[in-house]
């Protein structure tokens, strides 16, 4: 690869894609392989966006149970399925920075939220927004959100054109700020066609809490004190019932997979043993108890939704504090969907069907909040 083609690469993986630096050498490792025996990556891409060499990148398990030669050039020492997935990994990872490139080149239109909000509807179909938001939330995001976190490099990028003052500023001006959110802007997947990379790319670098059902994206409502102040009364309780017990618990914001395609953003989360294999740094695989404080801005999401979602992910104990009423609803998992336990009000004590021996006061757990937030 071409020095500034391999800063510009670098950079990608490491400023964009968060990946470690092992990853970030064997990817260019991969890349200067494929171009040796492959010929220029770019003009692979500049024929038909790396298609056909794609394609040829191509080894199913089918084609090694027959023994089928890989349909590409790059030799491989071992295992031809998995030196070929590798060599198509970072393929892809190339002709994606060379689609982002393409788009700096082209003089996108200008990234205002109902500018690129009117020119995604034009082009898609479709409004780039979140359900219940209004039509530049996605854009938002992107360009207030993302963008402080990115660093282009100082050299050039491929086949000799730039991404403007960021390919030659030493340091990101307010101009190469606003260049890269329009870059973005015009990159982002449109509603209905996220994944869970993107999705988790995207989480990685905002300050949103954002959910994510299926290819969609709901960012959802900043929480009131009250919410809050409820919130940390119920950690406080479940992790002082937990010390010395080897359990965790935990608030958003922290992912929770669901299933591949649902993430949610549990209020509180918690695991009886540190060691159980769906705890994880960057997302939760499941807990064994999770629990939602109901949002004013639409009670159904935790009441009815999330009620299916996270039987769904088939969590033992889900617990509801709805500051409306007053009340803490206890559900327990029983035959693959939830059966009340009990709706437990002032005077009254919410116990844990999971948690032997835990009860929580639900007046002090209210009344916590109001002395916290008068005072």
């Amino acid at each position: 690869m071409q020095q500034d083609v391999l800063i510009q690469f670098e950079s990608y993986l490491r400023d964009v894609r968060g990946f470690p630096a092992g990853t970030i050498r064997s990817r260019t490792a991969n890349c200067g392989r494929l171009a040796r025996y492959e010929g220029d990556l770019d003009g692979h891409f500049d024929k038909d966006g790396m298609e056909e060499l794609l394609a040829r990148l191509t080894y199913s398990t089918d084609d090694q149970r027959r023994g089928q030669p890989p349909r590409h050039c790059v030799p491989i020492n071992g295992n031809i399925r998995n030196g070929t997935a590798t060599l198509k990994s970072a393929a892809e990872l190339h002709s994606t920075l060379g689609a982002l490139a393409r788009t700096a080149r082209s003089g996108a239109s200008p990234c205002s939220a109902e500018h690129a909000a009117s020119n995604a509807t034009a082009k898609t179909g479709q409004q780039m927004r979140f359900p219940n938001s209004t039509p530049s939330t996605t854009l938002r995001i992107a360009t207030a959100s993302l963008t402080p976190r990115f660093r282009w490099p100082s050299g050039g990028v491929a086949r000799g054109g730039t991404l403007g003052d960021m390919s030659t500023a030493p340091t990101r001006s307010a101009a190469a700020r606003a260049q890269f959110g329009e870059l973005l802007c015009n990159a982002l997947p449109r509603q209905g066609a996220w994944s869970d990379d993107a999705y988790l790319w995207l989480t990685d670098h905002c300050r949103h809490l954002i959910e994510f059902t299926d290819g969609w994206l709901e960012e959802l409502p900043t929480p009131l004190s009250t919410h809050q102040l409820v919130l940390l009364f119920l950690y406080d309780v479940f992790r002082a019932h937990l010390r010395g017990r080897a359990g965790v618990v935990m608030v958003a914001p922290l992912r929770m997979r669901i299933r591949a395609g649902k993430f949610r953003e549990p209020d509180l989360m918690l695991l009886r043993h540190r060691d159980d294999p769906r705890f994880a740094d960057r997302y939760w695989r499941g807990a064994d108890l999770v629990a939602e404080v109901v949002s004013p801005d639409n009670p159904g999401r935790d009441l009815v939704d999330k009620r299916a979602d996270y039987a769904e992910a088939r969590i033992p104990e889900y617990w509801i504090a709805d500051p409306r009423d007053e009340t803490i609803l206890v559900l327990r998992l029983d035959n693959g969907g939830y059966r009340e336990v009990g709706t437990y009000r002032r005077g009254d004590s919410a116990p844990s069907q999971l948690l032997n021996g835990l009860r929580v006061d639900v007046a002090a757990a209210f009344d916590a909040a109001k002395r916290r937030a008068d005072g």
